[in-house]
C-alpha cells in the first residue's frame, strides 16, 4: 500500500467513492453537495491532515480524514473519520491505514489519536 496527502485535485473522486460507499452499504442518503462540504471542510480546515490509501493498481482504496489539535502539555489527531471503500474491505486495509496513521502522527509530534464513538 501507498499513502499520500489528500488535495483538492481528489475531492470529486473521494466524494463519488464516498457517497457509493454510504448509500449503498450504509443505507445513508448522501447528495454529492453536502459529502463534498463535509470532506471539504474537514480538508480546509487550519492543521488538518487527510490522506489516501493507494494499491499496486494505484487504485485508491480507502480515505481518512482529520486535524492536529493542541493542547497545553500535548498534541493530539482527531480521526473525524476513516473509509476503506466497497470491494476493498475485509483485507486488512483499515489496520494497516490506522497503523501507518499512527506512525506518521508520532512523526510530527502528536501522542494521541482521538476518535468520536458513532452509533
Amino acid at each position: 500500500m501507498n499513502y499520500r496527502l489528500m488535495t483538492e485535485q481528489d475531492l470529486e473522486y473521494v466524494v463519488t467513492k464516498n457517497i457509493e460507499y454510504y448509500n449503498t452499504v450504509e443505507d445513508c442518503c448522501w447528495t454529492y453537495e453536502k459529502a463534498y462540504k463535509r470532506i471539504h471542510q474537514v480538508l480546509a480546515m487550519e492543521d488538518s491532515m487527510c490522506m489516501l490509501q493507494i494499491d499496486d493498481n494505484n487504485t485508491i482504496t480507502g480515505y481518512l480524514m482529520g486535524y492536529y489539535k493542541e493542547y497545553d502539555d500535548i498534541r493530539g489527531y482527531f480521526l473525524e473519520e476513516i473509509v476503506i471503500f466497497k470491494g476493498f474491505q475485509g483485507n486488512g486495509y483499515g489496520t494497516d491505514f490506522l497503523k501507518t496513521l499512527e506512525q506518521l502522527i508520532h512523526k510530527n509530534g502528536a501522542s494521541i489519536i482521538e476518535l468520536e464513538k458513532g452509533w
